[in-house]
């Protein structure tokens, strides 16, 4: 029952961010930073993922610009290391093969 009742407290935090950021302008940054490390906490949570689609959907885009450098970069980084790696794995083994048959 208590993890239920701390569960029911996150989701009404997670609204009342919502809110804020809705409504609010005079702590945009902090607000719209919480609201998306909230986000990505709970996001095994779908009833959170519904109720963020719906903040994101309200919330005016300006107040959103922040965060464009900061998910680009984790986007681009997550990006380059999973096309990357298997490239890099790839010459390691052929080294590792070329340098066992120069051995021999």
């Amino acid at each position: 029952m208590p993890q239920c009742l701390f569960c029911g407290c996150r989701l009404s935090a997670c609204v009342c961010v919502c809110m804020c950021a809705q409504a609010g302008s005079q702590h945009d940054l902090h607000v719209v930073h919480r609201l998306c490390a909230m986000w990505l906490s709970l996001s095994h949570d779908g009833t959170v993922n519904e109720l963020m689609r719906q903040a994101f959907a309200a919330i005016p885009s300006h107040k959103l610009v922040t965060l464009v450098y900061q998910v680009s970069h984790t986007c681009l980084s997550h990006l380059l290391t999973y096309c990357a790696l298997p490239h890099v794995q790839d010459s390691v083994t052929a080294c590792k093969h070329y340098a066992g048959l120069a051995v021999l």
